[in-house]
């Protein structure tokens, strides 16, 4: 027990060391560690907009961040509250943003972010994720599920439980794509946006909303666009 709580505590102490930007070096059972430097997670209005969904078994991570000067890249480190050490998500900085990692029930993960900009700018942030994010919930919804083309898709969006305040973002795709376009304000506190399709298609919509904490809950909704019946006689 006298041992988990030291792990615990070391955990704790790396953490909101981190946060604060310092650099420190911690004790394990085995050896000294060093752990580097955490960029601000708000850099100059580049700010670090990473989200986690995780259930009973996975860890779903999405590295998004706004502002500063795009493309953007990625490196993430994960670890768990019962080790002093970080293991890599990515070896180096990636054009992924996507990751998942098997996640054992109750256990505490520590996921590490960073950011970098097409001009080197950096922001970091540090997620804790303690249990299932299934007890923030998505209700949004959206005006039509069907519809002519050249009238408008809106998505009205609600959440319930996690901690306030949420942000909200939106975003759509058609079904000859795999590339997902906003509409509206990334990571906004607007709980509305609406696009309007350019081609008859079907269109899949995703409302992501993220808590204070960086957990997030996604909702999708499938849209058909039909072209205009045209009358003649």
């Amino acid at each position: 027990m006298t041992k988990r709580i030291f792990r615990d505590v070391l955990c704790l102490i790396s953490c909101a060391a981190l946060l604060s930007g310092c650099n420190i070096r911690i004790r394990t059972e085995d050896a000294w560690t060093d752990s580097e430097s955490l960029p601000p997670e708000n850099n100059n209005g580049f700010i670090n907009y990473s989200y986690i969904e995780r259930n009973d078994s996975e860890l779903k991570i999405t590295a998004a961040a706004a502002g500063g000067n795009e493309p953007y890249e990625y490196s993430l480190s994960f670890k768990r509250n019962t080790s002093g050490t970080w293991k890599e998500i990515t070896e180096d900085y990636t054009k992924k943003s996507s990751f998942s990692l098997p996640a054992e029930k109750d256990a505490v993960y520590y996921i590490m972010i960073k950011i970098r900009d097409s001009s080197d700018n950096l922001c970091g942030k540090v997620i804790t994720s303690d249990s299932s994010t299934e007890d923030l919930k998505n209700t949004s919804t959206v005006n039509e599920s069907e519809i002519t083309r050249g009238k408008l898709v809106t998505v009205n969006a609600s959440a319930q439980g996690g901690k306030k305040p949420y942000r909200y973002s939106y975003y759509f795709r058609n079904s000859e794509s795999s590339v997902w376009h906003s509409f509206g304000e990334e990571f906004g506190t607007v709980q509305s946006a609406s696009f309007k399709p350019t081609k008859s298609s079907s269109y899949t919509v995703r409302s992501v909303i993220t808590d204070s904490d960086s957990k997030a809950c996604v909702k999708l909704f499938d849209i058909s666009v039909k072209e205009k019946e045209i009358k003649t006689g």
